[in-house]
């Protein structure tokens, strides 16, 4: 009896687990679309972006809720990749660049971490962020918050120092959040 119970025990959370693992999987898996699958304002702001260079590929994804399309297009032959909201709104934009166009602080940390002699791509990413000031009860508050509205981080100072330390990114736009998307 106890043999079974635990046996059932051990099936209903592995059952609970991949339920909560295909959830959570699901919410950032990318889906390869047409230009014309993209609303009008994702399309326009992507074309736009591109400036006439043909899109060679596009993407659909869900990050956190949000519907994100990306495009990628080559430009005076370099790689260029942008994602935008359903209404158009630019989350980030990237581009592939020589690693002798990286500025020399970059340098010396690829130097430090990867080694002379390796083979490295360098990507300049540039994320949109909104930075929104405010005195409340007499105390300067900060947020930085993306354009799909999730807030990023958050200082209750005015050390604008402190409100910017550990700022990072990956694809899917997560930085030191102050609360779970």
């Amino acid at each position: 009896m106890k043999t079974r119970m635990m046996l059932l025990s051990v099936v209903g959370l592995s059952v609970v687990g991949l339920v909560a693992f295909v959830a959570w999987a699901g919410d950032e898996q990318e889906e390869e679309i047409t230009l014309d699958a993209m609303p009008e304002a994702a399309r326009a702001a992507l074309l736009e972006l591109a400036g006439g260079a043909m899109i060679s590929e596009a993407e659909c994804e869900q990050e956190h809720g949000v519907l994100v399309y990306e495009a990628e297009w080559v430009a005076d032959g370099i790689e260029h990749e942008a994602a935008v909201t359903a209404d158009g709104a630019l989350l980030e934009m990237e581009e592939e660049i020589p690693l002798e166009a990286a500025p020399a602080a970059v340098r010396a940390a690829i130097m430090q971490h990867f080694g002379a002699g390796t083979m490295v791509t360098v990507d300049k990413k540039m994320v949109v962020v909104y930075e929104v000031e405010a005195k409340v009860d007499g105390e300067q508050k900060e947020l930085l918050i993306s354009p799909t509205g999730s807030v990023r981080k958050s200082a209750e100072r005015g050390d604008k120092a402190h409100a910017h330390k550990g700022l990072g990114h990956k694809h899917g736009h997560e930085y030191e959040d102050d609360e779970d998307d």
